[in-house]
């Protein structure tokens, strides 16, 4: 039996399942409230800019990758 065939007799439907990560358990979870607050501080923040704030206040080198890895940190 297919995977469609078997999604019809268990669920009634064919729609696709949802996917990634469920919210507020990302990587970043834990520093939402300090991206928020930079972000009301200033609302045209760079993603750049946002990843040096974060490893230069929380101490978070490894999470920077998932935006952009600073020049100084090649």
């Amino acid at each position: 039996m297919s995977r469609w065939a078997r999604a019809i007799r268990q669920r009634g439907m064919a729609a696709p399942l949802k996917q990634g990560r469920p919210l507020g358990r990302g990587k970043l979870a834990p520093y939402q409230a300090f991206i928020e607050e930079l972000v009301a501080q200033d609302p045209d923040i760079t993603l750049y800019e946002l990843g040096v704030a974060l490893a230069m206040a929380e101490g978070v080198g490894g999470l920077l990758s998932l935006w952009v890895v600073p020049v100084t940190q090649r």
